[in-house]
């Protein structure tokens, strides 16, 4: 089958490497440059040290030929994909995004079918065309705004790179930002790995204090259940790097507001005050400008 992942960060990187195995598969890059490296010496996928070479085609063109598409950009990217994207013939559209931000602007895609997904594996991207892998999770996709489930997504699924299908898409974004969060921000401003959030019990407390505020805002589930899912996540990925901490670490713009900026303004909705996210916002912010 053809797959077109738009993006060539670590995630899209990522995913060029796995679903390259059994599809042919186009990564498409934001530089013709990233996309000519791509094409001549490969994707080069580090794990438990050793390194493994994959060779998708990579193009920096705006047109996509494929009928399924895996998007993988930061949400503040998504209005240029939009433009291009708009003016396709229908497709298959899996996006892939920390926080919720680009949510109200999926409906202005008419025409395709969309799906929307939750990411945990664990990838930091060393260069241009290298990834290193910190652990292999689930990818779970949801229909936006409600539909069925996708043969083709399924289709990419294996054993050791699944695609798992569930319907509900707010629970499964919602689960997932509330554990971006609380951890992104606080490892970010703390430079710490994901690990020392619970490791340090003053983190801990840091760290507890941001799910109280947060959880409320989104109204979901079993509190008890969700704060132990937080826990277990920094624990699954103590060795981890959050995307934030990254991001500051080579001086990129973070997704600060798609992440905390979205609970934000969902708090000021419903009459609820964030103190301590307010101030983790406009401390990552103050970082991006140094």
């Amino acid at each position: 089958m053809k797959v077109g992942i738009i993006g060539g960060g670590a995630i899209g990187l990522l995913f060029a490497a796995y679903l390259n195995r059994n599809h042919q598969l186009t990564v498409y890059t934001n530089t013709e440059a990233q996309a000519a490296d791509i094409r001549n010496q490969g994707i080069a996928v580090i794990k438990d040290g050793e390194t493994e070479i994959s060779y998708p085609h990579a193009s920096s063109a705006r047109h996509y030929e494929e009928k399924l598409l895996i998007v993988t950009v930061k949400q503040f990217h998504l209005p240029f994909i939009f433009n291009h994207l708009s003016p396709e013939e229908p497709k298959t559209l899996l996006f892939l995004q920390n926080g919720m931000g680009h949510i109200k602007s999926l409906s202005n895609l008419k025409g395709h079918t969309i799906y929307t997904g939750s990411v945990s594996h664990g990838a930091e991207k060393k260069g241009e065309r290298e990834v290193q892998e910190n652990g292999i999770g689930t990818t779970i996709f949801s229909p936006f705004p409600e539909g069925t489930g996708s043969e083709m997504i399924e289709s990419l699924s294996t054993a050791d790179f699944p695609f798992v299908y569930r319907s509900g898409w707010y629970e499964i974004l919602a689960g997932k930002l509330l554990v971006n969060a609380c951890i992104n921000p606080l490892t970010g401003l703390l430079n710490v790995r994901n690990g020392q959030l619970i490791e340090d019990p003053h983190y801990h407390l840091l760290l507890k204090q941001v799910f109280d505020e947060v959880f409320p805002v989104l109204e979901l589930g079993d509190e008890a259940d969700q704060w132990k899912t937080v826990e277990d996540i920094c624990r699954a990925t103590s060795n981890n790097v959050s995307s934030m901490l990254q991001d500051l670490r080579m001086g990129r713009k973070t997704e600060i507001d798609a992440i905390a900026g979205y609970v934000l303004d969902l708090a000021s909705d419903k009459n609820i005050t964030a103190p301590i996210l307010s101030f983790l916002t406009n401390a990552i912010k103050g970082l991006e400008n140094n």
